[in-house]
């Protein structure tokens, strides 16, 4: 089966006017590790997350470019972070967090 990426707006009811936002059609399940290593990208700046950010996150290995800007996320920067190796830009400003 040939494989669907759509793109949406979020946040808003108007076309165009959002926060573009692609999303992968999956037919076929796929394993955990998979998907961790599909991911590259990840922009969730404005998207009022709150809480803190998972140690998980450094499973991402294939991560480039990680966004958590404008949130508001508190507690400790994981230091799995370290783990993404392949990590070009990171942005975590604008946040209530603690670390390096």
């Amino acid at each position: 089966m040939k494989n669907v990426i759509s793109i949406i707006d979020t946040f808003t009811s108007k076309e165009f006017s959002g926060n573009p936002a692609a999303v992968y059609h999956m037919y076929e399940d796929k394993s955990t590790e998979w998907m961790q290593s599909f991911a590259a990208e990840i922009n969730l700046s404005e998207s009022e997350l709150t809480g803190e950010i998972p140690s998980s996150i450094g499973n991402l290995i294939n991560l480039k470019y990680l966004d958590l800007g404008y949130n508001q996320l508190t507690g400790e920067i994981p230091s799995e972070i370290g783990n993404l190796t392949n990590l070009v830009q990171l942005n975590l400003h604008h946040n209530q967090l603690t670390g390096e």
